[in-house]
Parts: structure tokens; C-alpha cells; sequence
């Protein structure tokens, strides 16, 4: 046998085995994307990639559902990430201060003097949160004009009408201002645009074929729109014109793309294993545009990303190679619980596909039991128990509400946001109190008055 058909026999046993894993993988994965779409819980795309090659990929639900005929999701279909652009961002101002073209230590005064404590912000504290710029996301009239287009001039003066929520270097607090700032910086140093930036700088490096800076919502170029649940149907929500969240915000891409920036960015190939390690490096758990995400005892790194109804996650472990980005445009089931399945399933770790079958529902005469306000002396809010008309919901102070579903007479969930609440009832079945459950904490809540 000469060489040429021992290598040639070699390449087709690796294909035949990489295909036989790839199989596998479907196998343990499919099944629990079966059951969200089955159940109406979330669309969208995932992937994962092993040593750069994707080893699983798929879309489900639908991209639009305006047309008669709908168009499902697919591996190639383009979502808004959100602050998954930070990741982006960070990268390409560390590229600027590995040209010496900005430093860590450089103040904000030098491009925007205007803005609160300028002269003591760094670009460091831009990057992992420690600047004390007032979050403008969070302003009670960010909703009044989030569709519209916004010059950048129009933009600094809304960051130039806020206070500083602390002093620059003292806490680490997430704000979308510093990667809006950070983005315009990008621009005034290299003198081009922040797309250009992103196309010489990540996109040409990285070798992505799906990702670029967001402007409207094309679905004949594969774009996603994002859709919000109401009253049993999917409704299209509104779109945040992307002039707004700039670097901090407005990248398209698919979970493959994400893949191979993330697997580039820890191959040193978009900036240097220094700069990385940099990035990786936490204050006070914020790191430059990333965070330490762990999946049992493996520790990976990534960021998470949310705009108008999309939902977007990736996540990469250094020790496996292994990148995972999931991106949704419809939900009503948690991103978090979906990364966990995906991830538990490709390990082959003990994981049950949820059962949403268990779900129950109350008849309607039963929810005035259950309705009323209730005050924590563990958190400074109140939540408002009532109904729509259709089920029960909650809102808490100041926030939207959300619906909750029912799995038993006393328990009720939203898995959107890994909520659980679990009610107390009196003998003549009256809800006195609830265990709000999320993310760890545990708080309780007791009724102070019937709602109106």
C-alpha cells in the first residue's frame, strides 16, 4: 500500500468518526429543542465548535412570521447580539493600546471632557465597568426614543445630563455608556468608522462570513426579527434603531460566527495572549469586556447579550477548546436553563429535559386567592400579584410584569427569567405570602393589600 492511500484511508476514518460524534451529539441534543419549540418556549439558533470545528448547529422556530409563509431559523440566520458586541469592542481597544495608539491609564477627558468625572476616568474603567457613568439603558425615557435614530452628538449630551452613580476605581457596575463611549474612542483614534474597525480589525481576522454592524431588520438577508408572547400568540416587538447601542450593542451575527471570533480571540489571534489574559483578569468579577462564566466545575468565559426580545449567550472553555454561543428571538423559557441543557447533554452529565407537560392550569375563578401586594424586609420593592385576563402575573416595582405559570396550586414559575414563587396558603385557600426563588436567593414576600 503506498502512502497516498494510507493518508487517503486515514482522512476517511477521521471524517467517518467525526461524523459518528457529530450523530451522537444531535442525538442527546435535538431532543430538548424538540420539546421548546413543541411547547411554544423559545426560538432561535445554537452551536457548538470543538478545536474551531462545529460539531453541532441548528436553528428552530421561525425568523418571520409576517409573511404566509413562515421562515424558519437556520444555522445561517442573523440575530442582534446585544452586549455581545462588548466582546468585540474590548478587543478592538486593546488592539489600539497594544499600538500604543491609547494606554489603559488614558483619561476620558481627552475625547470628552464634557462628561461626568471625565479627568478621572480610564479607559480601563470603561472597560470593566468601573467608570461610575450613569447606565443611560436605565433611564425611565430610554423607551421613548429607543427606535429612533441618534446622531452622536445627540447621544453625549444625554450622557453629559446625567450624574455619576460613584467615583471612578470604587465599585464595578455594568453600564452600557462605557461601551457606547468606547465605540466613538475607536473611531476618533483610527479615524474610521466603527464598522470599518470591525471589518479590518475582527470580521477579515477571524474569517466570519455572517456578522457585521446592525442597521435595520432585512429578512431577505437571513435577519431574525424578535417576537414577544401575548395572550397565546407571537407578537413582532419593536426595533431599537442600532445608531443607539453602538459598541455597546449592535452587531449581528450567528452562533457559528460567535464561535470562531471567540475560538480567534483565545488562539491570540486577535489580540495577544497578554491582552487575553487582561480580559480574563477579574475586578470585583468584571473583566474587559467578558465575564467567568462556570458549567459545573469547568470554568469558561463569554458574555451574554440582550436587545429588544433577543437573547444571546456565548461561552468559551480554554481547557476543552470549546466554544458555545446560543441565540434566541422568541422566549419563554431561560437562555441560562437552555446553555445549561446544551452543555449537560454534550458532556453526557445527568440532565432531564424540562417536562412542560406538568404545567397546569388554574381555573380562572381561583385568582383573586392569590391576588394582592406583597413587601420583602429582605429587598427595598414590592410586587404586585393580579391578572390580565388570560393568567396571573407579576411586577414588581418600577418593572414591567410577567406572566406566571402555574405547575401546582402553590407553585408558579417564569421561566424566562428563572423565576420561581411558591405560595403560602391560608386554610380557605387565601395566599398570605410566596418565596420569590431566582438565581440563588430566596426571598419572601408577605401580602399587605388586596389588589384593587
Amino acid at each position: 500500500m503506498t502512502n497516498y492511500y494510507r493518508i487517503l484511508i486515514g482522512l476517511l476514518f477521521l471524517i467517518a468518526t467525526h461524523a459518528s460524534h457529530a450523530q451522537e451529539i444531535s442525538k442527546r441534543i435535538d431532543p430538548l429543542l424538540d420539546t421548546l419549540i413543541h411547547h411554544n418556549k423559545a426560538w432561535g439558533s445554537v452551536a457548538l465548535s470543538k478545536s474551531g470545528e462545529t460539531v453541532y448547529a441548528r436553528g428552530w422556530g421561525y425568523s418571520n412570521l409576517t409573511s404566509d409563509l413562515k421562515t424558519p431559523n437556520s444555522t445561517t440566520t442573523r440575530y442582534r447580539i446585544g452586549s455581545v458586541t462588548k466582546t468585540f469592542t474590548a478587543a478592538m481597544i486593546l488592539q489600539l493600546i497594544e499600538e500604543g495608539k491609547l494606554s489603559f491609564d488614558t483619561k476620558l477627558s481627552q475625547y470628552y471632557p464634557e462628561l461626568p468625572n471625565a479627568a478621572q476616568i480610564t479607559i480601563k474603567q470603561l472597560l470593566n465597568h468601573s467608570s461610575g457613568l450613569y447606565n443611560f439603558t436605565n433611564s425611565p425615557n430610554y423607551l421613548d426614543y429607543h427606535t429612533q435614530k441618534k446622531s452622536k452628538e445627540e447621544l453625549l449630551q444625554i450622557f453629559t445630563a446625567t450624574t455619576s452613580e460613584f467615583e471612578p476605581g470604587s465599585k464595578n457596575e455594568y453600564s452600557n455608556t462605557n461601551y457606547v463611549l468606547l465605540g466613538f474612542i475607536l473611531e476618533d483614534v483610527t479615524g474610521k468608522t466603527y464598522e470599518e474597525n470591525l471589518q479590518s480589525r475582527v470580521i477579515e481576522r477571524a474569517g466570519l462570513t455572517h456578522t457585521q454592524l446592525g442597521s435595520s431588520i432585512q429578512p431577505a438577508k437571513g435577519d431574525a426579527y424578535s417576537y414577544e408572547y401575548n395572550e397565546g400568540s407571537w407578537e413582532k416587538s419593536l426595533e431599537t434603531d442600532m445608531s443607539i447601542p453602538g459598541g455597546a450593542g449592535a452587531i449581528v451575527s450567528t452562533p457559528e460566527d460567535i464561535n470562531r471570533f471567540a475560538t480567534a480571540l483565545f488562539r491570540g489571534q486577535i489580540v495577544s495572549s497578554k491582552s487575553v489574559l487582561e480580559m480574563i483578569t477579574l475586578q470585583r468579577n468584571y473583566g474587559l469586556g467578558i465575564f467567568q462564566i462556570p458549567f459545573g466545575n469547568k470554568i469558561g468565559y463569554g458574555h451574554t447579550g440582550g436587545i429588544d426580545e433577543f437573547q444571546s449567550m456565548f461561552i468559551f472553555f480554554p481547557e476543552d477548546s470549546l466554544a458555545v454561543t446560543c441565540m434566541l428571538n422568541a422566549n419563554q423559557y431561560s437562555l441560562n436553563e437552555i446553555i445549561i441543557g446544551v452543555l449537560s447533554l454534550y458532556y453526557n452529565t445527568p440532565y432531564e429535559i424540562p417536562n412542560f407537560s406538568l404545567e397546569k392550569q388554574l381555573d380562572p375563578s381561583v385568582w383573586k386567592y392569590y391576588e394582592g401586594v406583597y413587601s420583602s424586609k429582605q429587598v427595598p420593592i414590592k410586587i404586585t400579584i393580579a391578572n390580565n385576563g388570560k393568567q396571573l402575573t407579576a411586577q414588581a416595582t418600577g418593572q414591567s410584569s410577567f406572566p406566571l405559570q402555574a405547575t401546582s396550586e402553590v407553585d408558579f414559575k417564569f421561566d424566562a427569567a428563572g423565576i420561581k414563587i411558591q405560595f403560602t396558603l391560608d386554610k380557605d385557600g387565601n395566599a398570605q405570602a410566596f418565596r420569590l426563588l431566582q438565581g440563588g436567593g430566596d426571598f419572601l414576600f408577605e401580602k399587605e393589600t388586596s389588589a384593587e
